[in-house]
């Protein structure tokens, strides 16, 4: 009994030891948890108004400057201008290098090149004179006329395959056919197997004839055997008599069965000859009907080839006479272009076309101007700079046409003027952002960045909150609340992301709209990385 108290004792003590060393293992475990979690800042939205203004930045541009190209390839000898110079129309802006261009040298080797091929393909034969002479003459194929008498070419070639298959099966049918698809087949066979019977019949009359044959031999050395005299030369009596009388009568009977299997044979003979001849015509009907047939295949396979032959030959002529055609437009179309180069060559000089002052020359002594390509930018006099920016389309509300900007680092510049010249869509997302274009007026430089504000409005708004709160990636603006859990052991603390639209701003905070209630703990900072769920510890 003692030995069993001091065990309940022991087991009671082992787990009272037990279930505070977990306790405090608990304990510990959550406090080491709490600091390793991310710390974060945090302040509570609120409700109040915003004085809202438009914020951007943009490039300095000019209004619609003029650009001042040269359409062909020269080689620059001097440049009379520089960047910023004020110019009148006509003044000189390149000096050229005297000589032909590069695109008229070009154009010109080309209009050689095509008008030797051209020669070539008449002189080795390889397109007819008619046809070289129906496109010099300007006759274009009609695509109409063309395609009608190629249609009707390929139908000439279909029907001839439609007759030379129908032949080949009366041919297969003709010769092979059975006594079930060909008449004619049926009748042969019939008389074919009437001869077979009637040449079985004939060996069988020859073979009873030649029976009948012996039989009579044998009976007449049977009647010779008995001797119509005895010895004394008179006629035989009695038994001998007797006997030659039956052989006799036996002889005779001989004689007489040998002439009815003779008349058989002869009759037989006769069919055979008969049906041989039924057959023969049979036969001479199919080979006449197979050799009729195959004279149709014959004249009209060579009709098929004549078809395909002249189906080729038409269309080698149209394609011929479409090349040639387009050959001789490109030779047309090339003396053109000599022309006009050689028109728009003229002197050695590039011009401006308008008076105002010059922003860029693209190219220096000694380069050489690409065929197409702008030398010159020139500012016309009388036009001003413009400046854009992309907003969103609640901001974009805040202003209007004709509309004051203040540039917001015109401490760089002085005496610069923006106004509001036109609100439009933004091309890359028009459905929920404009461009502002502003006019610009002052000491600017075509190229310079400058940042500018409009409009202001003062609104009340709901939910306001820290700038810092706010962040934005690829799915747009959010920020974070804190949501309090509650546990066994306390309050633990978890963000959740809330996907957030800006209404309106300041230099410091935001307006925004979205899933919050009003009073709600949104993050400022974060001594980690967060993301939705993160369990986080608040800053003391």
């Amino acid at each position: 009994m003692e030995d069993k108290r001091k065990r309940k004792e022991w087991i009671k003590t082992f787990a009272i030891i037990f279930l505070t060393v977990l306790l405090i293992l608990t304990f510990f475990s959550k406090t080491i948890q709490n600091y390793s979690l991310p710390e974060v800042a945090a302040q509570y939205t609120n409700s109040g108004s915003i004085t809202n203004k438009i914020r951007g930045q943009g490039v300095v541009e000019t209004s619609d400057p003029y650009s001042v190209v040269y359409k062909q390839s020269r080689k620059i000898e001097s440049v009379k201008v520089k960047v910023g110079d004020e110019v009148e129309k006509g003044d000189v802006l390149y000096v050229l290098e005297e000589g032909e261009s590069e695109d008229l040298k070009l154009a010109k080797s080309e209009l050689l090149k095509l008008e030797n091929d051209y020669r070539k393909a008449i002189i080795t034969g390889a397109v007819p004179k008619k046809i070289t002479s129906a496109v010099e003459a300007g006759q274009e194929i009609s695509f109409e006329n063309s395609q009608a008498k190629i249609e009707a070419a390929q139908n000439n070639i279909d029907a001839y395959k439609a007759q030379l298959e129908e032949v080949n099966r009366q041919i297969e049918l003709w010769t092979n056919g059975n006594a079930d698809s060909l008449e004619e087949r049926k009748d042969l066979l019939e008389r074919q197997d009437w001869l077979e019977k009637l040449t079985i019949q004939k060996a069988i009359e020859e073979a009873d004839v030649a029976s009948a044959q012996a039989d009579v031999e044998r009976k007449k050395a049977i009647l010779d055997s008995y001797p119509a005299k005895d010895t004394s030369g008179n006629d035989v009596t009695g038994n001998d008599l007797t006997n030659r009388n039956n052989a006799q009568s036996e002889y005779d009977k001989a004689k007489k069965n040998l002439e009815e299997q003779n008349k058989q044979l002869v009759d037989i003979t006769t069919q055979l000859a008969y049906q041989q001849a039924n057959v023969d015509s049979s036969k001479k009907k199919l080979d006449d009907k197979l050799s009729d047939l195959n004279y149709q295949k014959s004249t009209l396979t060579l009709k098929l080839t004549e078809s395909e032959d002249n189906l080729k030959k038409l269309t080698d002529d149209i394609t011929s006479q479409l090349d040639v055609g387009e050959q001789y437009k490109e030779i047309i179309n090339k003396r053109k272009e000599v022309e006009e180069l050689e028109n728009e060559q003229g002197g050695a000089q590039i011009t401006s076309p308008v008076s105002g002052r010059i922003l860029t020359m693209k190219y220096v002594a000694g380069e050489t101007i690409q065929k197409g390509e702008t030398v010159s930018t020139i500012q016309v006099a009388g036009k001003g700079f413009t400046l854009s920016i992309v907003v969103p389309n609640e901001q974009a509300s805040l202003v209007s046409k004709g509309d004051e900007g203040e540039i917001t680092n015109s401490w760089w510049y002085s005496d610069i003027h923006a106004r509001v010249s036109s609100i439009r869509p933004d091309d890359t997302n028009p459905a929920t952002s404009k461009k502002i274009t502003f006019e610009i007026e002052g000491e600017v430089e075509n190229g310079q960045t400058l940042s500018v504000t409009a409009g202001s409005r003062t609104a009340n708004y709901d939910v306001i909150v820290p700038k810092s709160a706010v962040g934005e990636d690829n799915k747009g603006k959010y920020l974070y609340k804190v949501v309090t859990k509650s546990t066994p052991l306390g309050n633990r603390y978890q963000v959740e992301r809330v996907d957030v639209k800006v209404l309106a701003e300041d230099d410091t905070v935001y307006a925004v709209s979205g899933a919050l209630e009003g009073w709600d703990y949104v993050v400022t900072k974060a001594s980690k990385p967060i993301e939705d769920g993160t369990l986080v510890r608040l800053k003391d």
